[in-house]
């Protein structure tokens, strides 16, 4: 007989959610893993594109808009708040223009890091309370298998490490089996926390050098021409 066969019924039925929760996790640590590799490599491609651009105003905003999640995003709005300014303003000539024209990018991007960092957060709460209860359902289930071991002893009438012995390793199972899910769990989740938070730093140095890009290029263009 296995383990899971001499588990009490509560015993077997958490054994089951724990290897469903096991499952579920492995799942969003491997998705979320590629998906932030995958981003990372993308904004270091478009972070070079952009600083060979030159000219970072003159850039067309459909020449980044793939909505990729990475620099990208941050550059299309950037991009598109400017061009929103030009329109509906004109080009910023003086210095209050050009303070307008500046927050209204810098807001632009701001938002933009904001639902990105969101995006890089997703399932990171179901991550999470796997990681947290899954202790806590192994523990139900080793002390729910260990009480009725001994309610079962004490209708018997007699001890005996034979009549124990069963009830009291089934009942263990789900604590391994627990174990088992939280370990990997948690090693995962840390590793995509870290890694959340440098691609969100990143982001935030990327938009804060791209706004004196910006500002520079604003600076060069009312600057009077070289004789």
């Amino acid at each position: 007989m296995t383990y899971f066969q001499i588990s009490n019924l509560a015993g077997q039925i958490i054994v089951i959610l724990l290897a469903l929760s096991s499952i579920i996790a492995w799942t969003i640590m491997s998705f979320k893993m590629t998906m932030l590799r995958r981003i990372q490599r993308n904004s270091e491609l478009r972070f070079r594109e952009i600083m060979d651009s030159g000219d970072l105003l003159a850039l067309p905003v459909h020449a980044h808009e793939q909505n990729d999640h990475s620099f990208a995003d941050i550059a299309v709005e950037a991009l598109t708040a400017y061009k929103r300014e030009i329109h509906e303003f004109g080009h910023p000539s003086s210095t209050v223009a050009r303070e307008r024209c500046l927050r209204a990018v810098e807001n632009a991007m701001t938002r933009s890091i904001s639902e990105t960092t969101l995006f890089y957060e997703w399932a990171m709460v179901t991550l999470a309370s796997i990681v947290t209860a899954a202790p806590f359902l192994g523990l139900l289930g080793t002390v729910w298998g260990v009480m009725e071991s001994f309610l079962s002893v004490s209708a018997g009438g007699g001890a005996s490490i034979q009549t124990l012995a069963p009830g009291v390793s089934g009942a263990l199972l789900t604590t391994v089996c627990a174990l088992l899910v939280a370990i990997p769990s948690v090693i995962g989740y840390n590793a995509l926390i870290s890694k959340i938070k440098v691609m969100g730093i990143q982001l935030e140095n990327f938009a804060s050098q791209l706004s004196e890009m910006i500002e520079t290029e604003l600076s060069r263009q009312d600057a009077p021409p070289s004789r």
